[in-house]
């Protein structure tokens, strides 16, 4: 119940003002005029009990000095007409005296007070619209919610996702140069600029080049075109098979397929065999067939 009721107190004033939050108008105004009136009528609980610990603290004193009063006036009727001890003792009565009626007064007082805890200055009122959801604060709250999530989401997924998902993800992410990015339909040019790259990494003499794929359906036309285009420049032999022993490498990579360090393993692996790796060529995941494939399978 705590958690329904807020009381707040006007500044420089003695009101409170007594709020009450229910899942509908009408319970929401009740509680308010019900915690209300259970306020005051606490406040004069209270009041009662307060007041009526004074009468009883009043009444015993009363009724000691009282008992002191009649034992004082027994005194002096002993005593001798003008002695010493009379006259301390028809002193000491007076002031016995003096003290009841000064607690009697105050009695009498204290039965005469009225309790006056407070009243309701306006009766609780159902609410015309309800405090909460408030819509503006949920739809700005959720927003900006939403952009956190997505700004951390998309941080996660750029720290934590290794796939290479454009060309440029290559020289980012692993240690290999971009030889070339094929696309899914390459004129003749990209596989004679790819050529003329790889022979000035080669050098001279008679070579056997590893075409090694990774993340790609396809790859085959891929290397068959390598090999055309090397033909003419260079005596070069290019293999899809690490075991034919070859003595350079280059990495095909299948975008949105391929991770970094399945290049890292790859790399790591053909050079403990002793093959030099030149660099990475990405191309698309799935490669067409060349004309000349699909007259083979017809």
């Amino acid at each position: 119940m705590r958690e329904q009721v807020v009381v707040d107190v006007p500044p420089n004033s003695a009101i409170l003002s007594i709020w009450f939050t229910a899942g509908d108008r009408v319970s929401a105004s009740a509680g308010a005029q019900a915690f209300a009136e259970a306020y005051l009528q606490n406040r004069t609980l209270s009041a009662a009990r307060s007041l009526a610990a004074q009468m009883k603290a009043l009444s015993t004193q009363l009724h000691q000095v009282d008992d002191d009063l009649g034992k004082a006036a027994e005194s002096v009727a002993t005593l001798a007409r003008g002695s010493a001890a009379r006259v301390v003792a028809e002193h000491q009565q007076s002031v016995l005296g003096k003290q009841v009626y000064s607690l009697s007064l105050k009695y009498d007082a204290l039965k005469t007070i009225a309790i006056i805890p407070g009243s309701v200055i306006s009766q609780a009122r159902p609410p015309s619209s309800p405090s909460a959801p408030s819509v503006p604060l949920y739809l700005g709250s959720g927003l900006f919610l939403g952009l956190l999530a997505g700004t951390g989401a998309a941080f996660a997924r750029d720290r934590l996702d290794t796939r290479l998902r454009t060309a440029a993800d290559v020289e980012r992410l692993t240690t290999l140069p971009l030889l070339a990015d094929i696309p899914l339909r390459a004129d003749p040019g990209a596989f004679r600029s790819l050529a003329a790259g790889v022979v000035s990494s080669l050098g001279e003499g008679y070579h056997r080049l590893l075409v090694a794929e990774l993340g790609t359906v396809g790859g085959a036309p891929v290397a068959e075109r390598l090999g055309a285009a090397l033909s003419h420049l260079a005596p070069v032999a290019v293999i899809t098979d690490p075991a034919d022993r070859p003595d350079a490498a280059i990495l095909l990579l299948g975008l949105r397929r391929t991770t970094s360090t399945e290049v890292t393993q790859a790399v790591r692996r053909l050079v403990r065999q002793g093959t030099t790796v030149l660099g990475a060529v990405t191309v698309p995941p799935t490669l067409p067939m060349t004309s000349r494939s699909m007259k083979q399978n017809a």
